[in-house]
C-alpha cells in the first residue's frame, strides 16, 4: 500500500525528523557517541539528508535552534516575523 502524503504532511514530517535527531545530537556527549549517530544517519536517510543533518550537527547555534523548534506554532511564529 502506497500512502501519498500531501507537501504540508511531507514538510511536517520532515521538520519533526530534523527536530528529532538534532535532540539525539545534542545528547551524545563524547566523540565515540557522536561517529555512532553519524554512523547510524548515514544507513538510515539518504545521502542528501545525512549531509544536511551533518552540516547541522556540526553548527552548535543551528544545531540548538533546530532542536528547540516550537512546530506546532511554527508556521505562526514565521508568518509573525514578515509582518
Amino acid at each position: 500500500m502506497v500512502i501519498a502524503y500531501t507537501d504540508w504532511e511531507r514538510l511536517c514530517q520532515e521538520r519533526q525528523m530534523y527536530k528529532t535527531e538534532m535532540m539525539r545530537a545534542l545528547s551524545c556527549k563524547t566523540k565515540k557517541q557522536k561517529i555512532a549517530l553519524a554512523k547510524e544517519w548515514k544507513e538510515r536517510f539518504s545521502p542528501m539528508t545525512y549531509t544536511a543533518l551533518i552540516d547541522l550537527a556540526r553548527n552548535h547555534t543551528a544545531r540548538l535552534k533546530v532542536a528547540y523548534w516550537d512546530l506546532p506554532n511554527f508556521e505562526i511564529k514565521k508568518l509573525g516575523k514578515h509582518n
